[in-house]
């Protein structure tokens, strides 16, 4: 016995059933225009790729924003303020550089990691006996670009707590540019960069109203 299905027959003989099933329903009445109105009333296969493209669009433009949310909690730190207003537009300008650099393979682009990132000793806070407050073994890290940071207090060690905190930024770092990747996923190549370097302007525009 041959099995039947609705997605086996083609446009034409679907919309036949249908208009078959409306008039058997008596939904099937002609409007002013004489045209049938059954057809409207089903909920076939067209209607649930429908569904689809729309929970598919309303999913990526979720994502959208929360990347923007995301970018906008990382650039809190951006250094606005260590620059003056001739040389700040700049420094947005060699970011925007760096994020379209970073961009191809989704992870934080560097020239020269030690002259890239910065690091500074401060008393560690957590527990690890009587010399953990005593002495500065913490250390924290930070991308002088961005002024993202990550801090590291584990080990009495310095070297050990120097290599955690870069590890910890690195990851910050790769995080921060998989959320420009969502960010511009539909902006044109040729538009990125003006993108990039509006995002960050009106931030600074936001912190100095």
């Amino acid at each position: 016995m041959n099995s039947f299905s609705i997605n086996s027959l083609t446009e034409e003989e679907e919309d036949r059933l249908w208009e078959i099933e409306g008039s058997l329903l008596g939904v099937g009445e002609k409007g002013a225009g004489g045209r049938s109105e059954g057809k409207s009333e089903h909920k076939g296969p067209k209607t649930s790729q429908e569904i689809s493209k729309s929970n598919k669009e309303n999913a990526e433009e979720n994502r959208v924003k929360e990347a923007r949310k995301n970018l906008k909690k990382d650039l809190e730190h951006f250094p606005f303020n260590d620059f003056s207003e001739e040389k700040l537009p700049e420094v947005i300008e060699k970011y925007s550089s760096w994020v379209l650099k970073s961009l191809p393979d989704k992870y934080p682009f560097f020239t020269n990691l030690e002259t890239e990132i910065e690091y500074s000793q401060s008393r560690s806070s957590g527990p690890g006996g009587q010399n953990v407050n005593k002495t500065s073994t913490a250390v924290t890290a930070k991308h002088l670009l961005t002024g993202i940071y990550a801090r590291s207090e584990d080990s009495r060690e310095v070297p050990i707590n120097k290599r955690e905190s870069l590890s910890k930024l690195l990851t910050k770092l790769e995080t921060h540019i998989k959320n420009w990747s969502i960010y511009v996923k539909n902006t044109p190549l040729d538009e990125r960069r003006d993108e990039i370097i509006s995002f960050v302007t009106n931030m600074r525009d936001e912190k100095t109203n």
